[in-house]
């Protein structure tokens, strides 16, 4: 069994090794372990050695601009390219719906894991269960994309990105410089919003905060 994992705090990248290593019935052969985007890269694109099985990235990574690699999302996409046939786990510390749902459609893993949900117990019965072929979230992760799919018929990933702009403090007049959209169509998509989240009247904070209530962000 080989193993890719990119992680940035070595007492963490440290555990995870461990708890790897402790997993019954489980032969790990090779550990491949990074604690920065450039060096995963770097590795990535020259090397063609031994088929990895399984990939586990973080996904608050500092970025590599000479890479273009803004997280750890990104890079289990370059990774996916290169080891096509290894599993995905995503692990991270954020747990705003909305943005594991983005996670989830950008990298499509086997696994997001909240880091306060990781334990050497959920290592040991749930990373073989992925290595079977099964997706397997973090209990947490997972009511969080449930919350997700219930608004998922009324809110596109458009309407999710505008959400979490707005949690981030931006104003509506600077979206046009994250987003492809004028002030017109984010004004409009705005309306759509609160009318799902059952809102007349109100502004950027209130609409965050609906969103917060009903379990958005």
């Amino acid at each position: 069994m080989n193993i890719f994992i990119v992680e940035d705090h070595k007492i963490v990248l440290d555990g995870y090794k461990l708890m790897l290593k402790s997993i019954e019935d489980f032969d790990v052969n090779k550990i491949i372990d990074f604690d920065n985007i450039e060096a995963a890269c770097n590795y990535l694109n020259s090397t063609k050695e031994d088929a990895i099985d399984l990939g586990i990235f973080d996904y608050s990574i500092p970025p590599s601009e000479k890479h273009k690699i803004k997280n750890g999302v990104d890079l289990s996409i370059l990774f996916k390219k290169h080891h096509p046939n290894s599993r995905i786990i995503i692990l991270t510390s954020h747990s705003t719906p909305l943005l594991l749902a983005q996670i989830h459609r950008r990298a499509n893993p086997d696994g997001i894991w909240l880091k306060g949900d990781v334990s050497s117990r959920s290592f040991n019965e749930n990373i073989p269960l992925i290595l079977k072929g099964q997706e397997v979230h973090s209990i947490n992760a997972q009511n969080a994309l449930e919350k997700v799919h219930f608004f998922k018929k009324h809110l596109d990933e458009i309407d999710h990105q505008i959400l979490l702009l707005l949690n981030r403090g931006v104003k509506t007049k600077y979206i046009p410089e994250h987003l492809s959209l004028t002030i017109s169509t984010i004004d409009h998509r705005k309306k759509k919003i609160k009318e799902v989240l059952g809102l007349k009247a109100a502004d950027d904070n209130q609409i965050v905060q609906k969103a917060q209530e009903v379990g958005l962000l």
